[in-house]
């Protein structure tokens, strides 16, 4: 239990904990995982710049399917880097405001503001994740289709080969991000705890 002499005391060891596990997250969790989908890049050109002569053996609607996915799952890759960076330099915000500030009014209102849009950034990372997991899930669902299409295509477009090792990296990212956000999710209950007692907060 926290002193009573330091209201903010849990404040500090609740985020010092929570940096721990985003920094965790960011470097052994997501880094892996934009390595993963980076090369998605390449594969997405390669299959628009062969796109209606694909269609001619796959059909156009796997094509419209595979490009608007792969499209959708590369557009997540930016703002979750960014919401990421964001909740770590927060993090170091207020921890460095709770450590430096002598007047605990003065942290007390500044913990009210930022604490709530430390919470609403992690709640942001925390969905965008959830969703970049179902989009891959589509992905996984359209590549198995075009896949069966090997052996005619690949004799076609000497790029082809790369459909296995798409499949093979969207499966390891899936496992991944799978397990992470059964951990995210219960951070996620954690953090809106700490926002309804740094609430309760009391000037003095």
């Amino acid at each position: 239990m926290a002193p009573s002499n330091d209201p903010v005391k849990f404040v500090e060891e609740a985020i010092v904990e929570h940096q721990k596990r985003v920094l965790n997250f960011y470097k052994s969790v997501w880094k892996r995982v934009k390595s993963y989908l980076t090369p998605l890049q390449k594969f997405l050109k390669n299959v628009l710049s062969a796109a209606k002569d694909l269609a001619q053996t796959v059909g156009k609607k796997v094509i419209s399917q595979l490009t608007d996915t792969i499209r959708a799952i590369l557009n997540f890759l930016s703002p979750i880097e960014k919401l990421l960076k964001d909740i770590i330099q927060l993090g170091k915000r207020i921890l460095a405001t709770i450590r430096k500030k002598v007047d605990k009014n003065e942290v007390i209102r500044f913990l009210k503001t930022v604490v709530r849009k430390y919470i609403e950034t992690f709640k942001k990372i925390v969905g965008l994740i959830t969703d970049l997991w179902r989009e891959l899930g589509i992905l996984d669902a359209a590549l198995a289709v075009f896949n069966k299409f090997r052996l005619v295509l690949s004799m076609a477009f000497g790029w082809f080969d790369q459909v296995t090792g798409v499949l093979t990296a969207i499966g390891k990212v899936r496992k991944q991000l799978q397990k992470a956000i059964k951990s995210l999710l219960k951070e996620r209950k954690e953090a809106l705890r700490l926002v309804k007692d740094v609430a309760k907060l009391k000037l003095s």
